[in-house]
């Protein structure tokens, strides 16, 4: 499942790499939409969001809910931000060793 804005990035677009290699993508433009998507019996396998998310929640709280219905769920996070930018005081990187 691919969540995110501003995906069109042409060929270095992830949600089009995966479909040329043949994989399902559900995609969602936002994270209202992607919790929905999530609440379908839907199989998904990673989780593949941007870190800032319109939508009323970010791609870290994002992942939390998913994770909640689904333990165990892969989930790649990407970002357009220099790193310092996506973790911030080292929180990301506290919470999400596994």
């Amino acid at each position: 499942m691919c969540v995110g804005r501003g995906r069109d990035c042409g060929a270095a677009d992830p949600c089009r790499g995966a479909l040329d290699l043949g994989y399902t993508v559900l995609e969602a433009d936002n994270s209202q939409s992607g919790l929905r998507i999530l609440e379908t019996r839907a199989r998904i396998d990673l989780l593949l969001t941007d870190v800032g998310l319109p939508g009323g929640m970010n791609g870290r709280q994002l992942a939390d809910a998913a994770r909640e219905q689904r333990p165990g769920l892969k989930v790649l996070f990407l970002t357009g931000y220099a790193e310092s930018a996506a973790v911030g005081n080292g929180a990301w990187s506290r919470a999400w060793k596994s």
